[in-house]
């Protein structure tokens, strides 16, 4: 282990150090990073002004704010079915256009136009700009800055019913049996969240990714990802929810390769469970995908693909039990459970997951252990340790929001090919450079084998992703993917030197449909 950590954690952790030093300033986890610098990304009042410097936080217990999975996704430990403050933050915050909630104070000018204005006035300042500020003129801007502040709307309706249904909230039905419009001590206040519903009875979602990835020598568009939930909350602090679809599969394969539609079905989540209880504590059972890490959104991440979160492969879901909290900035989950079989069968393999952390509005970091006890021919046993992080600038420049986050997952495994520890670890920066676009640059690193030398693979990307309305998002990168050619496989695998490495561009467009 000391030889590694000398030989390969290091010099990983220098370039890093080197990137996020050099580079200007993506993954879904970015949302958590980045949204958390203005509360009223996630709902409506208060806004970032005077107004909540004078909002009182309620004691612990009762807050309900916090940056973690659940406050935004019905799977607690993210993606699929959204909360009202998801479902609030897509329609106010992310899209460029056609965003049916008010925008978010920060972001009222982050337009083409609000841009272009800002770029202008740093390269050619009009000469007030220039001039400096006397006592009265700066009192007359405090004064006109708390009356515009003073007209923003607060829709704050937070003891009216929300609708039954209404078009701003499509996929959202009914209320809760029991639910009190003045009595939600822990649950989602009705109204802050303009008019979406808080707490619907029904709620019915979707998610469809379509891919378009090319190399030197193949090319290929698929489906990635086909999938469909239903939650029902009958009663406040109770959900049934169960979510699955359809893998997509790459075209282009040899016949014998190709699975039929029957094989690709997967479930993500099949669930009961209570939440929103006091510290935003929750317990389920039934069948989930298992905490561990940042769970991001490129399936083909080497963190993903090879630590047991590679969506491509169904038997990732298992059939346990999970509690949690998340009392504002800290947050615990711990799981134990029996493993999934290729066939929806138990393996009789135990298994169990612990995550903590902190997630603040400016930083974020959190520690995950995973076990899982297989056998062979279901992938074997799988022990794993991940540590994640971010730093969100935009918490100190709101006008400019830029996050830097990654990971790094360290892993022993035994299967067919044997015992092996594994390492894997990426980088990202990303830049919302207006409403709806966000630029982002990232590194991936991955060694198959600590035994084996130069087993090291890696890539480099650079790209956008583009939310043009509430329901759709693009994303387009080209990556360069690194592999250690046969002529150098005499280095001995200290610092990685470009000129050993054998480089492939790869060009990847998504699709992303949901709602």
């Amino acid at each position: 282990m000391k030889r590694y950590l000398s030989r390969k954690v290091c010099p990983v952790l220098l370039v890093l150090f080197l990137m996020g030093y050099s580079l200007p300033g993506w993954s879904l986890p970015v949302y958590t990073a980045r949204e958390g610098r203005i509360c009223d990304n996630c709902h409506a009042n208060p806004f970032q002004t005077d107004r909540q410097q004078e909002w009182p936080n309620p004691e612990l217990a009762k807050r309900k704010c916090n940056l973690s999975c659940s406050t935004c996704h019905i799977d607690t430990n993210g993606g699929g079915m959204r909360r009202v403050a998801g479902r609030y933050l897509n329609a106010s915050t992310l899209p460029y256009w056609g965003n049916y909630e008010q925008r978010p104070y920060w972001d009222l000018l982050r337009n083409v136009s609000g841009t272009y204005q800002r770029i202008k006035h740093t390269v050619n300042p009009p000469p007030s700009a220039t001039k400096p500020m006397s006592e009265a003129e700066w009192e007359r801007l405090q004064q006109e800055n708390k009356k515009k502040a003073a007209k923003l709307p607060t829709h704050d309706k937070r003891h009216e019913y929300p609708p039954i249904w209404s078009l701003s909230d499509p996929f959202a039905v009914g209320r809760a049996l029991n639910a009190r419009a003045d009595q939600r001590t822990y649950s989602p206040l009705f109204g802050i969240y303009g008019d979406l519903n808080a707490d619907p009875f029904l709620l019915l979602s979707g998610d469809f990714r379509m891919v378009y990835f090319k190399t030197p020598d193949r090319e290929s568009g698929f489906p990635m990802q086909s999938e469909l939930g239903v939650a029902l909350h009958p009663m406040e602090h109770l959900t049934f929810a169960v979510s699955g679809g359809l893998l997509g599969q790459p075209d282009g394969l040899p016949p014998q390769a190709q699975l039929p539609p029957e094989k690709r079905t997967y479930v993500r989540q099949a669930i009961v469970m209570v939440h929103e209880l006091p510290y935003q504590s929750y317990a389920k059972a039934g069948a989930f995908i298992p905490g561990f890490g940042l769970r991001i959104e490129d399936h083909t991440a080497y963190v993903n693909k090879h630590f047991e979160r590679d969506m491509t492969r169904r038997n990732i879901t298992v059939y346990g039990a999970e509690v949690g909290l998340a009392p504002n900035y800290p947050y615990l989950s711990a799981s134990v459970f029996t493993n999934m079989g290729q066939e929806y069968e138990q393996t009789n393999g135990l298994g169990g997951a612990l995550n903590f952390g902190w997630r603040d509005l400016l930083f974020g970091a959190g520690l995950s252990f995973m076990v899982k006890e297989r056998s062979t021919e279901f992938g074997g046993n799988f022990k794993g340790v991940s540590f994640d992080y971010y730093v969100n600038l935009g918490r100190i420049f709101f006008t400019n929001p830029i996050v830097f986050m990654g990971e790094f997952v360290l892993a022993e495994r035994a299967d067919y090919a044997g015992k092996r520890m594994t390492y894997a670890n990426f980088f990202e920066i990303s830049y919302l450079i207006l409403n709806g676009l966000n630029l982002k640059v990232n590194q991936h690193f991955f060694d198959l084998s600590f035994a084996e030398r130069n087993s090291e693979v890696g890539r480099y990307g650079a790209g956008f992703d583009f939310t043009p309305l509430p329901f759709i998002r693009l994303t387009f990168e080209y990556q360069w993917v690194w592999v250690i050619p046969e002529r150098n496989r005499w280095r001995r695998g200290s610092l990685i030197n470009p000129a050993d490495l054998s480089f492939t561009d790869q060009l990847l467009l998504v699709t992303h449909i949901y709602f």
